[in-house]
């Protein structure tokens, strides 16, 4: 196959809900994670993630953040930066960030999509990539089942 062909793809989707109660800048795992083995070593990833994320706001001064992990099997633990408020360069694993500062006070809600390429570098070995959020400042955060709640996660391994 040539370079840029699709050589799998998997996916993964539920209509459960991650709450993370916990939002004085710490990170939730969600249930959207998924795990795929790249056949060549020089194989890109491109990640599809699709979720509603509710919030409450009663402070009118909060936000969250996503990233997205990659977890490599037999690799190193990863660990992200404890403070949510800082976005430095090289804070995401996989350069997504995403920030909201919700200026309205109360309950909010919305659809996010997710899309990232990622080059795990390794074939044979099973790569995890899994959403996680943390909030600064707000009441709660829920990820995924509201209303039409139905999430997923599509990993695609594209020949490089």
């Amino acid at each position: 196959m040539p370079a840029g062909s699709t050589l799998q793809i998997v996916t993964h989707s539920g209509t459960n809900e991650s709450v993370l109660s916990s939002t004085s800048n710490t990170w939730g795992e969600t249930d959207l994670t998924k795990a795929i083995t790249p056949t060549y070593d020089n194989s890109k990833i491109m990640i599809f993630m699709c979720t509603n994320i509710s919030w409450t706001n009663d402070s009118s001064d909060g936000g969250f953040a996503v990233r997205i992990r990659r977890n490599i099997a037999g690799g190193a633990t990863e660990v992200y930066p404890d403070n949510l408020s800082r976005t430095e360069d090289g804070q995401s694993l996989t350069g997504v960030v995403y920030q909201e500062a919700p200026e309205r006070v109360g309950k909010e809600q919305d659809n996010y999509t997710f899309i990232h390429l990622d080059e795990p570098g390794v074939a044979d070995v099973a790569v995890t990539y899994t959403l996680f959020v943390g909030g600064h400042t707000l009441d709660w955060i829920q990820v995924g089942g509201m209303k039409f709640g139905r999430w997923f996660i599509h990993l695609l391994e594209i020949k490089g």
